[in-house]
């Protein structure tokens, strides 16, 4: 009847009958030496989970910056392609320019109409440039050679 009582009492408290059941868990045991070190040095789970989102967001950012870059290495060459096609127009243009001016001016010098001989001097002379440091002056020259222009050789 004893046993009766006990197996009652277990049952109106709501306590199973297995020992395993109504003992308290145990305790992990505390670990020692190297794996006492190694459980100081984990992390914990917030901090891994953390990482693990600062990681994937800086993957992300670098896939961003690497499309970014690539997209300015396309433009770069576009532009420095559109550069080169208007350095190449600018150049033939000059080109062309200057041989338009180049064949005029032939043309002017070798004019041998009649006319004012010192006219011709004075077109293939520079007489309007300033003195300039270092060089001789020049100004009496440029000065009898304009004379000579507009009156001529006076001979006597």
């Amino acid at each position: 009847m004893e046993g009766e009582e006990c197996d009652d009492a277990t049952a109106v408290l709501g306590l199973a009958e297995d020992p395993k059941e109504t003992e308290a868990p145990e305790p992990e045991p505390e670990p020692q030496g190297l794996d006492a070190i190694a459980a100081l040095d984990a992390e914990p789970e917030a901090i891994t989970k953390w990482k693990a989102e600062r990681d994937s967001r800086k993957k992300k950012i670098e896939e961003e910056e690497k499309q970014n870059d690539a997209e300015l290495e396309k433009k770069a060459a576009e532009e420095l392609e559109k550069w080169k096609s208007e350095y190449e127009a600018g150049i033939t243009s000059r080109a062309t320019n200057n041989k338009s001016d180049e064949e005029a001016f032939i043309e002017k010098r070798d004019e041998t109409g009649p006319g004012n001989q010192w006219e011709r001097v004075a077109f293939l002379l520079d007489l309007a440039s300033t003195k300039e440091k270092g060089r001789k002056d020049t100004g009496r020259m440029k000065s009898m050679l304009i004379q000579l222009k507009t009156t001529g050789l006076v001979r006597d």
